[in-house]
């Protein structure tokens, strides 16, 4: 399964995303860094300014840090190789956008999934929504969750072709 997460995260991860106050605290982001381990996310890096964000202040009071980024899993990385994050400037505002560009012409993309309500009724629906969440437990409570996410679009996918 392909993820990708993007946005402002509003956090640092090391002390060169940080150009003024306080210094940069690796405990305080330890946990979130662990997280981020476990489900095997990584950096996509980019190209630009390094910082995201200012406080528009002047001199030494001026705070500046990277705070959007677009991380993803080895998946995501494999089927979309030749995607790149641009940081934009940022004109009279605190925020410089960030741009993702995907060349879909190299990519083939699985079709989007889609719940519907209605599923509810069907008995045997319930019945693979319980029998999803029931996966192999393992030591990492995160893929665990990643893997009963993927075995319910898995089996849901199934009840739809057979039964829908």
């Amino acid at each position: 399964m392909t993820w990708l997460v993007i946005g402002d995260l509003n956090i640092i991860f090391n002390s060169e995303e940080k150009l003024g106050g306080l210094p940069f605290n690796r405990e305080k982001v330890e946990p979130i860094l662990n997280l981020i381990q476990r489900t095997g996310l990584e950096d996509l890096g980019f190209s630009g300014n390094i910082f995201t964000w200012s406080n528009k202040r002047e001199g030494t009071a001026n705070i500046k840090q990277r705070l959007d980024m677009a991380m993803a899993n080895a998946e995501w990385n494999i089927e979309f190789h030749d995607a790149s994050l641009q940081h934009l400037v940022a004109i009279g505002y605190d925020y410089g956008l960030i741009s993702l560009s995907i060349n879909f012409n190299q990519v083939k993309l699985s079709p989007t999934f889609k719940f519907y309500d209605t599923w509810l009724k069907e008995e045997s629906c319930l019945q693979v929504i319980q029998n999803s969440s029931r996966q192999e437990i393992t030591n990492n409570p995160d893929m665990d969750l990643l893997n009963n996410i993927q075995a319910l679009g898995d089996n849901l996918g199934i009840l739809k072709r057979d039964i829908f």
